[in-house]
C-alpha cells in the first residue's frame, strides 16, 4: 500500500525540481542580458590600430631577398658539389672492390688450376704404382 506520506514527498520533490529548474532558468536569461552591448566605435577603433600595425609591420627589403636567395643558391650547389664528389668516391671504392674481387678470384682460379694438376700428376703416379706392383 502507498501511504499519502509517500505521496506528499514525492509531490514535494516534483515541486521543489521545478522551482529550482525555473530559477536556473531564470539566471541563465539574466546572465544573457547582462552580456555587453555592441559597440561599433569600439570595433572601428579596434580594426584600424590592427591595419596601422600590420603596415608598421616588417618594412620589404628588395635586396636582402636577393642576398637571401643568393645564399641559398650557393648553398645548393654546395650541397650538389658534395654529393657529386661522395658519388664519385662510392663509385671509386666500387670499382675498386670489383677489381680485388676479380683478382681474388683469378688467384683462385689459377690455384685450383695448380692443384688439379697437381692432383692429376699424382693420380697418375699412384696408377702407374699400382700396375707396376700388380706386375711384379
Amino acid at each position: 500500500m502507498v501511504k499519502p506520506e509517500d505521496n506528499l514527498r514525492k509531490e514535494e520533490s516534483k515541486t521543489y525540481d521545478t522551482l529550482k529548474r525555473n530559477v536556473t532558468q531564470m539566471q541563465d536569461n539574466l546572465k544573457r542580458e547582462e552580456r555587453k552591448p555592441y559597440d561599433p566605435l569600439k570595433r572601428d577603433a579596434t580594426q584600424t590600430q590592427d591595419n596601422l600595425r600590420r603596415e608598421e609591420g616588417k618594412p620589404y627589403d628588395p635586396l636582402k631577398r636577393d642576398v637571401t636567395k643568393a645564399q641559398d643558391n650557393l648553398k645548393r650547389e654546395e650541397i650538389k658539389i658534395q654529393d657529386t664528389f661522395k658519388a664519385d668516391a662510392i663509385k671509386r671504392q666500387d670499382i675498386l672492390k670489383s677489381e680485388e674481387i676479380k683478382i681474388r678470384d683469378t688467384f683462385k682460379a689459377d690455384a685450383i688450376k695448380t692443384q688439379d694438376i697437381i692432383l692429376i700428376y699424382l693420380l697418375k703416379y699412384f696408377y702407374i704404382i699400382y700396375i707396376m706392383n700388380k706386375l711384379l
